[in-house]
């Protein structure tokens, strides 16, 4: 289930529109156990928006470009600190030793909005990669 939050995104030179921003059940309750990681989400988002694309592959890089003009999904990968120590039990790669948090950021195709009489990219989601 996505749960709506409130974002403040100021961005100087965008590289397309977000859409509709929203994040995972799993990134809500992280957000509300930490003031801190909430600003990195917020600041996640204005990279992504800018076209800074975090941890990504130079391929995926390269491919995330030419879906800027080709209008497919756009996807960026951030590592951001959390609080205090978190385990990781089962080896999942969520977490990493120096406790960060691995999260996806990502913007949806373009498609049609024939209300407005345009094409849009719809959505963008932040979540957890166990919630993709």
């Amino acid at each position: 289930m996505i749960e709506r939050t409130e974002t403040r995104i100021t961005n100087h030179n965008p590289k397309f529109g977000l859409g509709q921003v929203v994040v995972t059940c799993g990134i809500g309750v992280l957000i509300e156990a930490d003031d801190d990681f909430k600003e990195q989400i917020n600041i996640s988002i204005g990279k992504h928006h800018r076209g800074e694309w975090g941890t990504l592959t130079n391929e995926d890089r390269n491919q995330n470009e030419k879906h800027l003009r080709s209008g497919e999904r756009l996807m960026s990968i951030y590592y951001l600190a959390y609080g205090s120590p978190i385990p990781d039990p089962f080896g999942t790669g969520l977490f990493r030793t120096d406790n960060k948090i691995k999260i996806y950021v990502i913007t949806e195709r373009v498609t049609p909005n024939e209300a407005k009489g345009i094409a849009e990219r719809p959505c963008t989601t932040v979540l957890l990669p166990t919630e993709y």
